[in-house]
């Protein structure tokens, strides 16, 4: 993976509008970029604000540099009028705690001799990584190799105190084990998260898109779910009624005819997990709620499949996959309308 650093001196009056203002403008343009991860502002009071970038790839990493100084121009400047530090480069340490919430940042700039980044890099991996992983709040740590040996690490934390343990432990780990190396004092900034937004936050958002339109459908519109879905000819459904069915064309009909029966629905989801790779993501739930067909009230309580594929820059539905349910087998048998 590859990581962007921007760094702004900013007046701390204006830190709250400078994070209002990215997040309805900015993280809907960068979370289309190609490769994108995550991004994150951190407010570092008198050391100004830092973003943070994460892409697949130098491609995408790349393309962020230039959205953001375009981006920024254009609705930052009268905020941010200098320019900002620049420091990229590809991670070349990334651990990852799922589900945590980042509250607080620690940012540490050193200067090594560039040879030495290697080796630094592995007694790093080794030996001070799982230490920060076990620690009480860690959330992420991120090593960035930004070349000509600057190495760059973003330890985050769910609070402050917890962060600013950790980094009494890193500081005498590093004088134990990397002291041969004679790197410089580092640069170390801290902060609070005032903004992050991931991939999997947009594929929440796209499922959180996909269940309002299936509450519209449960009431008897079936229109928003063309919104949400792919249209290509390889998408599929499995439903609780009905069968198998492959492609839009396939699949448009069964929330249409579905909705022409229902009415006085609510679904809700629950138990949900998202797991999320480059353009594929699945998510595994329980669907719970009540629907009513034909004049007929139906409980619904049952897993469910959904996988989304990313497409120009959108998280779109690609399958949908329930448990059977036999109550809504039941009435439609008794109906004599089938889904198909």
């Amino acid at each position: 993976m590859h990581v962007v650093l921007r760094q702004y001196k900013v007046d701390p009056s204006a830190v709250d509008e400078i994070v209002r203002r990215a997040r309805e403008g900015f993280v809907p343009l960068i979370s289309a970029a190609p490769g994108f991860v995550s991004y994150t502002i951190s407010d570092g009071g008198a050391e100004g604000v830092t973003t943070i970038g994460t892409f697949e790839d130098q491609t995408g990493a790349e393309e962020s540099i230039r959205l953001a100084a375009d981006w920024v121009k254009d609705n930052l400047a009268a905020l941010l009028p200098d320019p900002p530090r620049i420091t990229s480069g590809e991670a070349v340490i990334r651990e990852v705690k799922e589900g945590a919430q980042l509250g607080y940042g620690v940012m540490r700039r050193y200067q090594f001799k560039p040879g030495d980044v290697a080796e630094v890099t592995r007694l790093v991996r080794e030996g001070l990584v799982p230490r920060i992983a076990s620690a009480p709040g860690f959330c992420i740590y991120t090593v960035l190799d930004a070349g000509d040996g600057v190495a760059v690490s973003l330890s985050g934390f769910t609070d402050q105190a917890s962060a600013e343990v950790s980094s009494r432990q890193t500081l005498a780990w590093v004088r134990e084990h990397l002291g041969s190396f004679h790197p410089e004092p580092p640069q170390v900034i801290g902060g609070v998260i005032k903004l992050r937004h991931t991939r999997a936050d947009a594929v929440r958002q796209a499922s959180d898109r996909f269940y309002a339109a299936l509450n519209a459908m449960a009431n008897g519109d079936a229109g928003p779910m063309s919104a949400i879905w792919a249209h290509s000819g390889d998408v599929t459904t499995m439903h609780p009624i009905g069968h198998r069915e492959v492609g839009w064309e396939q699949v448009r009909p069964t929330w249409e005819q579905v909705a022409s029966i229902a009415g006085g629905g609510q679904i809700r989801l629950r138990d949900q997990l998202i797991r999320v790779g480059t353009d594929l993501a699945y998510e595994v739930a329980v669907e719970e709620g009540e629907i009513t067909m034909a004049r007929e009230p139906v409980a619904f309580n049952q897993r469910v499949t959904n996988i989304y594929r990313r497409e120009g820059g959108e998280w779109k539905i690609i399958h949908h996959h329930s448990d059977p349910s036999p109550a809504a087998n039941d009435l439609l048998s008794r109906l004599q309308s089938p889904l198909r």
